[in-house]
């Protein structure tokens, strides 16, 4: 999908899941987890040259979206480079020197190619660990401040790409994301190359409105927020469980099978 399709709809269902509930429970860990979001719903493209995550400016966003974005934006460049020449290419080249001298075993040919490391779960969650360790390594030797805001930062970049994942899921290059050492892909029937296809968009807006009726009903529960909290968690699900399935019409997929394979980008 589009850097701004990311985004919206990440920071949208992240704001489901847990910046609502937060704002009932412990409002200071709201902005760490935003940004982490916000930057997990972009990382998995470092491996794509010219993805929004190395850019200040997202294209496509507008009015409201676009200030808010634009408090975080300044800092993308930053993040994107390190994820890219700090992250990705030492783990590529760990992987491909392990494969080669027979210390691991892997199915999967490791290389710089879009949809492959960055875009499965061993490389989102690598890239969440070891970004988190270079950013408390910064706090201590500049800033020396309080670094336990890392923590809802960490959890909230992997969930934020995860949600890359579950996004690009839904085109037709798909997702494996056992990659490297197994398949298990999903595709969808989404082209990102489509300007007319505005599924993603729609999705948003669906997204938005779900945002603000739980605005409202969360008045009503501020003496059960556990009970808040697990109907917005089963209607989140609900809510991409029928996009996925019966919008993008996502399934298993068998192009990311092939032995020494890599996915296509898209």
């Amino acid at each position: 999908m589009l850097g701004r399709q990311h985004l919206l709809l990440s920071v949208l269902t992240a704001s489901l899941l847990l910046m609502i509930p937060m704002t009932l429970w412990n409002s200071s860990f709201l902005v760490p987890t935003l940004f982490g979001v916000i930057i997990g719903s972009l990382a998995p493209d470092a491996d794509s040259p010219d993805a929004a995550i190395f850019h200040k400016d997202v294209r496509g966003l507008k009015g409201s979206a676009k200030t808010l974005i634009f408090l975080f934006s300044q800092l993308f460049p930053a993040f994107g480079y390190t994820i890219k020449y700090a992250i990705y290419k030492p783990l590529v080249f760990l992987f491909r020197h392990l494969d080669k001298t027979g210390k691991i075993n892997i199915p999967y040919e490791v290389k710089e190619d879009h949809r492959g490391l960055l875009h499965s779960l061993m490389g989102i969650f690598a890239s969440g660990v070891i970004l988190t360790f270079y950013l408390t390594i910064f706090f201590l030797v500049f800033l020396k401040v309080d670094f336990t805001i890392l923590v809802p930062f960490a959890f909230s970049f992997c969930l934020g790409a995860f949600l890359h994942l579950v996004e690009d899921s839904c085109t037709k290059s798909g997702v494996n994301y056992m990659f490297p050492f197994g398949d298990f892909s999903l595709s969808g029937n989404i082209s990102t190359s489509n300007l007319e296809d505005r599924r993603a968009d729609f999705f948003t807006i669906a997204l938005v409105v779900a945002n603000l009726l739980i605005l409202f009903i969360s008045n009503y529960f501020l003496n059960a927020v556990i009970v808040l909290e697990v109907f917005v968690i089963f209607g989140t699900i609900l809510l991409w469980f029928i996009f996925m399935k019966f919008f993008a019409g996502v399934g298993r997929s068998s192009k990311h099978a092939s032995s020494r394979a890599v996915g296509n980008s898209a």
